[in-house]
């Protein structure tokens, strides 16, 4: 496919994933001198002055300032080529424990909204960003298939917990744009993300593997809210957005794909792990009152038949990555 002379609309890419996304645009755009439109819809007004954002200067990436329910639909828009939708609540905003019924509404209002914003400038490919969090079952030691069994209820109670309230929001929205898509011959595929690791993830909220890295970094204990026995998978965020880019551009339309690492670890054996291959040994401090566990890991067989010879980095050198740029990077991480 020859992807000079299109126009991207965006929402839900100015996080850990959006940087990350955003900067392949900015790269590819400057190197293979493209003629793309980017259009980037973000809450944020002030977001050029992040500085993770110093690409902003490229005048073919155009950030919009809405929210996702009822943003204006910018008429600079004349066609729309490719719409990648992935609005939701922040990390940050999660683990400050954010009402459950924002997040709802953001992602099916949000989506609702973008579906018809697609329509109007009658869109030819639309991807979304979706989550693993849409399988139901996720305490059993089973790697997840395309086909493991989703929430089916549209009820959201109170309840539900965080991971419930977005698997839930999260599969209603798929249906919302399959209907929608195939009624309107908008061609649409789906991504499930897993759980990533790698520069610019947020440090210091809810992510395990997060607040090893920074606890190792200053030579702090390492703490554990649990026993450990969760069992969690972690790609590295380049390898993610590699295969974003091969589905968003190669695949037929309804195409639905997990997409993460299917090398499981425990989240103790993780605190270890990291302990033992970065410099400088810590104390690990253990909560044994929790004996909770969950099992968050994909099964990425169709993935990887999908796209074979694929390398991806492995969680050691992944870790090792991260740390590196976590080093690097202090003040920014430990502000």
């Amino acid at each position: 496919m020859n992807n000079n002379n299109k126009t991207f609309f965006l929402t839900g890419c100015t996080g850990f994933f959006g940087v990350w996304i955003l900067n392949v645009f900015d790269k590819a755009i400057k190197k293979y001198k493209l003629n793309l439109k980017v259009y980037v819809l973000t809450r944020n007004e002030n977001i050029k002055k992040n500085y993770l954002f110093n690409f902003c200067e490229n005048k073919k990436i155009i950030f919009i300032t809405g929210d996702v329910r009822n943003f204006n639909f910018p008429k600079a828009v004349k066609k729309l080529d490719f719409c990648i939708h992935g609005a939701t609540t922040k990390a940050e905003e999660t683990f400050k424990k954010q009402s459950y019924d924002l997040k709802k509404k953001i992602i099916l209002e949000g989506t609702e909204r973008v579906l018809k914003f697609s329509k109007i400038k009658k869109c030819k490919n639309f991807f979304y960003l979706s989550s693993g969090s849409v399988y139901k079952n996720l305490n059993k030691d089973v790697k997840l298939l395309e086909k493991s069994k989703t929430h089916t209820t549209k009820k959201i109670t109170n309840k539900d917990n965080d991971i419930s309230v977005l698997g839930k929001s999260k599969i209603n929205a798929e249906k919302m744009i399959k209907n929608y898509c195939k009624k309107n011959e908008i061609s649409y595929s789906i991504g499930r993300f897993f759980t990533f690791v790698g520069p610019y993830m947020p440090m210091k909220i809810h992510y395990a593997i997060g607040n090893f890295l920074i606890a190792k970094l200053l030579k702090k204990e390492i703490k554990l809210n649990s026993s450990g026995k969760s069992v969690r998978s972690y790609m590295y965020i380049s390898d993610c957005i590699i295969y974003f880019f091969f589905i968003l551009f190669n695949q037929k339309s309804g195409a639905i794909y997990n997409i993460g690492s299917d090398e499981k670890i425990s989240i103790l054996e993780l605190s270890r792990l990291i302990n033992k291959i970065l410099p400088g040994k810590v104390d690990i401090n253990i909560n044994n009152k929790d004996n909770s566990k969950s099992f968050y890991v994909p099964s990425i067989k169709k993935l990887k038949k999908s796209f074979p010879g694929f390398a991806y980095i492995n969680l050691r050198d992944a870790i090792k990555k991260t740390f590196l740029h976590l080093k690097i990077n202090k003040r920014y991480y430990l502000r």
